[in-house]
């Protein structure tokens, strides 16, 4: 299926995909949109004849009429028109793109609850499959896909997702602040300081400009509706003049109003340094903030907006890299705000390269990784499960040996002690007599089950710490394959950019032990049947271990009856092992089975790889 990364923006739209050789990706191109190869194109639509644009909105806004010179729109018509129509000219002017082939679409929209709730989301994405036709349609935050293009651009400084990133993004409706750490919540700031407040301001300032010349010259303005050929130009003049490309002739801006009369009358604005100062840094501009207004020039905002959502982020959140995109983030101004805003050394600044194509390109990465994600899990899952360390018969095996030794040196040291006391003055047949006195053996059981009461502690320590071995094997394999899954199908490049904390891995690691119920394990493992060894173990071991001193004598320390007494002691050992085996692997498979570990281990790869590629919860 084709990948199509779709920046539908309120002013500009820019699409990219990734043109691949033999399956795998190797680079992204822009696309062109229209018959004239243009790769950016406004957001505009013509609707019976007339020009609309700016008309981009969240879905609860679908339903509302637009109003223009002659007719009235629903705001959902006009945003489908434009869909299509952009889908046509990708499908058109772009011979890679075969007729008929599957197409994923992905497009971007802010990262705020008002589109990234699920009926939201819902109800964008069905609007746009319909308009495009295309085969599926998934919509994401921009702000993830401009830190993808961040991380996805090998040109630039390694940025990683893992040391805490705020992706501010200006755009022409509003300017967006997300903050993106590997395995943390978003934090997305957003205000209705886009950029087209500034062409706004500057059509504001040319009709006053006609009102005072009409005003001087006797003539009445014939108000109108809608503006959207005049902000149309304003913009594009705006854009030349930050590119630098404006000269003395083209700076000269002129616009014809209609009259009462019928006359027309020529408005001149000349946009020059000193306009613009006045259009960003004197003009006033209103942005709502929780139901309250900000009034202040569009500079002064722009500067309110770091400041504030800076201050919102760090009272929770580490921040190291700044990453700038969108637009409007080609006015110098803003880096040098940035900048002073976020110092050197504690704060790395970065601009995007080329920010009409951030989200286009990033989107791209976005929509690659989110596709490929069930084909890798279920890579990782397979070689996980594939080692010898994710087993449960492991676990067992482990737990088996340790809680074993622990118990059987108890065992053998309260009857050790008993041994030396009926062997003080050696007779064998009284010997004999004390090693089946019933209140003997009562004794050493009491003893036995003291001792083993005050290991139980260190018993269920050295168990946790078995499972943590266990389990921290297990996410140690899961990261080793998945990094090699994501270097093998992103590229070295891309790849080691997407790294997790430490500290994320080791949370992994706990949830793993929760999926598992350690606790369950561990608390079923020491029933009080294995308290107390059995009567007839007690007696079995103290007859061999007699008999041996008997025969060697019981004051003749030998090698050989070292080794007697050794064999006898393994034998017994293995007995209680064996024991201990049966209710271990009880209590283990209580809590977990194979089939169930291998749903966990796909559940922890799935939240390690949606956390790696910048999947965050919104």
């Amino acid at each position: 299926m084709r990948i199509i990364g779709l920046d539908f923006g309120h002013c500009e739209i820019a699409a990219a995909m990734i043109q691949s050789m033999n399956g795998e990706a190797f680079r992204v191109m822009n696309l062109f949109l229209d018959g004239n190869k243009n790769t950016v194109i406004p957001a505009e639509a013509e609707y019976h004849g007339e020009l609309f644009n700016y008309f981009k909105a969240s879905p609860k806004h679908f339903n509302e009429q637009i109003r223009g010179n002659e007719v009235t729109v629903m705001r959902r018509d006009l945003i489908s028109l434009l869909f299509r129509k952009v889908m046509d000219g990708i499908m058109e002017y772009n011979t890679e793109i075969a007729d008929g082939e599957q197409i994923l679409l992905v497009v971007g929209c802010p990262a705020s609850e008002e589109w990234t709730a699920e009926k939201s989301r819902n109800e964008y994405e069905q609007l746009i499959k319909k308009a495009t036709g295309a085969a599926e349609v998934r919509v994401i935050p921009e702000s993830r896909a401009a830190m993808f293009s961040a991380l996805a651009d090998g040109k630039g400084r390694m940025i990683s997702a893992g040391d805490g990133a705020v992706v501010y993004d200006f755009g022409s409706s509003t300017a967006d602040s997300t903050y993106m750490k590997s395995g943390e919540r978003c934090v997305e700031v957003s205000w209705n300081l886009g950029a087209r407040a500034i062409e706004k301001t500057l059509s504001r300032m040319m009709c006053c400009e006609a009102s005072e010349k009409a005003d001087r010259l006797g003539l009445d303005i014939v108000p109108s509706e809608n503006y959207a050929n005049l902000e149309r130009r304003l913009r594009a003049v705006k854009e030349a003049y930050f590119n630098g490309s404006l000269d003395e002739e083209s700076s000269v801006f002129a616009w014809k109003f209609s009259t009462a009369g019928g006359k027309k009358l020529t408005a001149i604005l000349d946009i020059d340094d000193e306009l613009m100062d006045r259009a960003l840094g004197e003009e006033e501009v209103n942005v709502e903030l929780n139901g309250a207004l900000l009034a202040g020039s569009w500079k002064y905002c722009c500067k309110e907006f770091f400041r504030k959502s800076k201050t919102l982020i760090e009272e929770n959140y580490s921040v190291k890299e700044i990453v700038l995109t969108g637009g409007a983030s080609k006015m110098d101004f803003i880096a040098q705000y940035a900048r002073k805003i976020f110092p050197e050394p504690k704060y790395v600044v970065t601009c995007s390269p080329n920010p009409c194509f951030s989200v286009s390109q990033g989107l791209i990465w976005a929509g690659l990784v989110d596709d490929m994600e069930k084909e890798c899990v279920a890579a990782v899952k397979k070689a996980v499960i594939s080692s010898n360390i994710s087993g449960v018969g492991w676990l067992k095996d482990r737990m088996k040996y340790n809680m074993g030794e622990k118990i059987s040196k108890v065992v053998f040291d309260v009857a050790d002690a008993s041994i030396k006391a009926d062997c003080k003055d050696f007779n064998l047949e009284k010997t004999m007599e004390k090693v089946f006195d019933p209140e003997n053996i009562k004794d050493q059981q009491e003893r036995i089950e003291r001792g083993i009461s005050g290991i139980m502690d260190e018993i269920r320590s050295d168990n946790k710490e078995c499972i943590r071995k266990w389990t921290s094997g297990i996410i140690k394999e899961i990261r080793i394959q998945l990094e090699h899954e994501l270097q093998k199908r992103l590229g070295a490049i891309l790849a080691q950019k997407m790294t997790m904390p430490e500290n994320m891995w080791d949370s992994l690691n706990l949830n793993l032990e929760k999926l598992i119920n350690a606790d369950k394990i561990i608390n079923g493992m020491i029933p009080v049947k294995i308290k107390c060894p059995s009567r007839e173990l007690l007696v079995d071991y103290k007859m061999k271990v007699i008999s041996t001193l008997a025969v060697f004598g019981i004051m003749k320390d030998t090698d050989t009856g070292r080794g007697m007494i050794n064999g006898v002691k393994k034998t017994i050992k293995e007995i209680i092992h064996t024991e201990q085996g049966f209710w271990i692997s009880k209590a283990v498979d209580s809590a977990v089975t194979d089939s169930s570990l291998e749903s966990h281990i796909e559940a922890i790869t799935k939240n390690a790889y949606e956390i790696m590629t910048l999947k965050f919860e919104v």
